[in-house]
Order: C-alpha cells, then structure tokens, then sequence
C-alpha cells in the first residue's frame, strides 16, 4: 500500500467478517485500507445473522471518509445470497441472513409434495437449494410476523444484501445483476425475471430493476455509485480472469473455484453454480463456480482449539509433516460441491504416531483436495482445461498451502501482491466506467510475482486424495 496520495476511486467490500474501504488512484494504485469488523450473530443451530442497520452504518461511514479523502466514483462489492427485508422508508425489518445460513432446509422439508417432485426437475432445482435466496425469501415471509401483507401492500421489499444497500443509500430498487442472478428467480441467458418460480413459491414481492456491473446508480453523500457487483465475480475480475479457461481460487471465510466460460453458460448439476461474471452494455461474460465453505473458519478452529498458536504457524509446522498424515473432510461448515450437511468433517486414518504437524497438514490438504475435486468436476462438466491457477483471499499468503495446491491441482499457481483482489476487481470498472480502459485492456493487468510450479504428485498425497474422494462419497449417501 503506497503513502496516501489523491484518491479518485473509492471501493466499499463488504465481506462476511470485515467492511474494507479501499481507495485508489487514476493508476489503480492501493493508496489506502480501512477495514470495520462486523461480527456475525447466531439466531440458533445453522442459523448466522449480521445486524442490518449496524452493517448500514458502517458503510456509510466508510463512504464518508472516502468522500473527505476526495474520491470521486464509488463502487460496492458485498457477499452474496443473503438476504434481508426493509421497509419503505429503509428502515430494516430483518437481520441480513447470510450465506452461512442452514434455515433454508427448513422450506424445503415443508414444500407439499407435489412441489418436492417439481424441485428436483432442471433447471427449476437449480432455485430449490436450501442456499438459494428466493428459498431464504420463502422463509423469511412464512416467519417474520406481518411481511408478507406489507410485501404485498408495498409498504415493504425484500432482497439481496446489495440491493439493500442500494436502496439505503439512493432510494432506488435496483440490484446489480452478478447478484441478482443467484437468486433463483434470474434467468442467467436471457437476463429477466422467471415467474414460475415466484408463482410456485407463492412470492408476491416486488422486484428490483436489474443494472449493469457498471451503471449509473445514483449518488450518495457526494459520491457516484457507478458500480455494484458480487464479491467473487469482482475478485474474478481484479484477478484479470476475463478470457475462457481463466481460473481463480479465492482461499478466504470459504473457497471459491470460479472459472470463466466466456460467452457460454448453461446448467451444470453436481453444486456448481453458473455465474455472471460481468455485464456491461450488450457484453456479459459468464462463469462457473464450485464452493467449500468455512475454510477460514476451520484454521480458526484448529487454533481455538490448540493444534495452531496463529496464521503464521502454518508455513512453520507444515513442511515437516510427512508419515502419518490423516484424511480430512472439510466440511465442518457442509459441503456445496458436493452437497453435505453441516458437521460432516472428520478424520480419517488416525494412529498413535499421529501428531499435531500431521493434523495441520492433513487440514490443508483437505481444503485442496477440495479444490481438486471442484477442478475435476470443472473440467468434466465444461470441456475446459485451464492452464493455471490464480489465487487470492487471506489464506493465500501461506506458502505451504500454494505450495500443496500446486502438487495437488497440478497446475503452476499464481499470486499477485496486495491480496485484496476483490477491490481491485471494483476499482478496474470504476475506471472502465470513465473509458480509462476497455474491458480487453482490464484482462491484460494484472502481474503475477509469485508463482508455484507444480511438482509430480507424490504416491502418499495421490493415495490420500483417492480415499478422500472415497469417503466424501460416502458421506454423501448418509442421512442429513
């Protein structure tokens, strides 16, 4: 980060754990970080909260300092599928229910049964996900007391976490499409609303217009919002991975494998989700995406609970844990890619010469068999075979983990310096947004100064990762 310098570009990340204010210059240097902690809130077993009008304020205020640091366009990336209801005036009625939220089961598991047989039909069972947010919208107006009836009179809306956001800030209800696609109400081809899942779920609920990753907004506290989009998209962006077979890996509160497809998209089953990437004017760049949540949560985990002292441990136990190492299922927090319920982790092949650098090890290799595993299905589903990996998110930092990756994947893997790839990603279509690039121009920005060249794959991590595999599987086939 350089000494504070003119900054023209303001970027608010609202992320799950922190709200980061990132300025830059016309250059798209970083000249300044300011990240709020806004802790989650646990509203009972599987269910994760965070405080709407805290969450709001924070924003503001950020926004605020931009404004007396002289930025002059704003832009917002905020975490994605989480939801949240509000009234006309802005005032919040809900909490925002995030992305880790497990309550969504609860709908499904109540949908008469000529509903379940429907869910399971492509492409409707895309939006029958217990993480989709047209399913959260379900269960929000089923149990917050008087919504519904507000809903309708339109005294009330309900939403994304941008388009709450949005709303606070301009008065307008709109929702950037990159978020609005995930919903389960967005036809991704044709970019519209799609009224038999509404129909189907009973959702009578107004909707916002959907904008363009780069759009005019509207203005909040002398600044120009020119610029909404989803978290993992804008690190796909700040990552430069804009052309087909581009792949990026963000290691963060989850692991994102999101690649871009180009102008192709489509269905793919299995947990991965098509994305739009970008859309600006007639242009819109799709993606593919598989997930592993809690992968910041499960080192957090293992230091809670005394096999690490911090972060910085992991590049000193790692290297020398060799024999012996466990088999690890990240999925402590479930599984998207495949699907597992919550607190399906576990070790496996655990002895008496097992110690704490194995245990450390065997959680690391986890989390990459599971970008292995997202990889292989990447490839089955797409045809693709990308030629590298492009890493970013917290985790990145650590050397023995890109260095495991590498081995496992089997592709060199790259990183850039900063790490806040997710602001970069805002701040290159803000200046696009200016006409200080063109989108061919923002594929060709980045620099790698870390790479890892992938070693063979050695006997003992290819024997682990095949009975990984065998035990995911089988975990699958348990009742939830």
């Amino acid at each position: 980060m350089r000494p504070m310098g003119k900054a023209t570009y303001a970027v608010v990340d609202v992320g799950t754990t922190n709200i980061k204010l990132l300025l830059y210059d016309e250059e798209l240097n970083l000249l300044h970080l300011k990240p709020i902690k806004i802790g989650l809130l646990s509203a009972g077993p599987g269910r994760f909260e965070q405080d709407s009008e805290t969450l709001f304020k924070a924003v503001r205020s950020l926004v605020h300092n931009a404004r007396d640091a002289g930025a002059r366009l704003l832009g917002i990336a905020t975490y994605r599928a989480s939801v949240v209801a509000w009234k006309r005036d802005g005032t919040p009625i809900t909490n925002i229910v995030t992305w880790m939220d497990e309550r969504g089961r609860e709908v499904l598991k109540g949908l008469p049964p000529h509903l379940k047989l429907i869910a399971k039909i492509p492409p409707l069972s895309a939006a029958f996900s217990p993480k989709t947010p047209v399913i959260l919208y379900r269960w929000l107006i089923d149990n917050v007391r008087g919504l519904r009836e507000r809903l309708r009179r339109g005294e009330a809306y309900i939403g994304t976490l941008d388009s709450y956001l949005i709303y606070r800030m301009t008065g307008r209800h709109l929702s950037d499409v990159t978020n609005a696609a995930l919903t389960g109400l967005v036809d991704p081809r044709r970019l519209s609303w799609i009224g038999l899942v509404r129909r189907l779920l009973g959702l009578d609920i107004p909707l916002p217009r959907l904008m363009d990753s780069v759009d005019e907004y509207g203005e909040f506290h002398g600044l120009e919002l020119r610029s909404v989009i989803a978290d993992q998209q804008a690190a796909a962006i700040g990552e430069c991975c804009l052309e087909r077979g581009k792949l990026k890996v963000t290691l963060g509160t989850g692991t994102f494998v999101d690649m871009c497809t180009g102008g192709e998209t489509r269905l793919y089953g299995g947990g991965l989700v098509p994305l739009i990437i970008l859309k600006i004017g007639g242009r819109v760049l799709y993606g593919i995406e598989g997930f592993i949540p809690g992968t910041g949560p499960q080192i957090d985990w293992m230091i809670e609970v005394g096999l690490l002292r911090g972060y910085e441990e992991l590049d000193e136990l790692t290297p020398k844990a060799y024999g012996h190492v466990p088999i690890f299922i990240p999925a402590l927090s479930g599984m998207r890619t495949p699907e597992l319920p919550p607190s399906s982790g576990m070790f496996w092949g655990l002895s008496l010469k097992t110690g704490r650098r194995e245990l450390i090890r065997a959680v690391l290799e986890g989390v990459t068999f599971g970008v292995r595993f997202v990889l292989d299905m990447i490839r089955e589903k797409t045809g693709i075979e990308p030629s590298e990996a492009r890493v970013d998110g917290g985790l990145s930092r650590s050397q023995s983990l890109l260095e495991i990756i590498a081995e496992v994947i089997g592709l060199p893997v790259l990183r850039q310096e900063g790490g806040e790839m997710t602001g970069r990603g805002v701040a290159m279509l803000l200046a696009l947004s200016e006409n200080a690039f063109s989108l061919e121009d923002l594929a060709q920005l980045c620099e790698f100064k870390h790479r890892v060249e992938p070693p063979p794959m050695s006997k003992d991590v290819a024997r682990r990762y095949a009975v990984w595999r065998r035990l995911l599987m089988e975990l699958g086939r348990l009742p939830s």
